[in-house]
């Protein structure tokens, strides 16, 4: 998106389009093999770190939601300008982070998995 502003080039924006709506059909698909991991290997357990895993990809569902709709609206949102310019980039922009955060927290997951299997295969004292 940064080099489609840069450059005034509408190329860049069409690929970052094609990435939101790739993103968006496999949101359902990562959203539904976390919960089912959720249930295996910590139990269901409520813990804030699965509260958030839970509502983020909520969150990027919108985002992606939204920018695919806006566009099936105005097939050049940004060249349109005004209000429906910047919602079109905030909510791309916005995509960022979200995709960060549910990153962090299944690194932090992940690690906290690894560290629970290794523990099990360590002899007792």
């Amino acid at each position: 998106m940064l080099l489609t502003l840069l450059s005034a080039a509408p190329y860049f924006e069409h690929t970052v389009f094609h990435l939101i709506a790739v993103a968006a059909l496999t949101i359902p698909i990562a959203f539904l093999s976390g919960i089912r991991d959720w249930r295996l290997k910590f139990h269901g357990v409520r813990a804030p770190i699965f509260h958030r895993k839970i509502i983020l990809p909520v969150i990027l569902a919108l985002l992606c939601a939204a920018v695919i709709t806006i566009r099936q609206i105005r097939p050049d949102p940004l060249a349109a300008g005004g209000a429906i310019a910047w919602l079109y980039g905030g909510c791309i922009v916005l995509t960022l982070p979200v995709v960060v955060l549910l990153g962090h927290f299944g690194g932090k997951l992940a690690y906290a998995v690894r560290q629970k299997g290794s523990q099990k295969a360590a002899p007792d004292p």
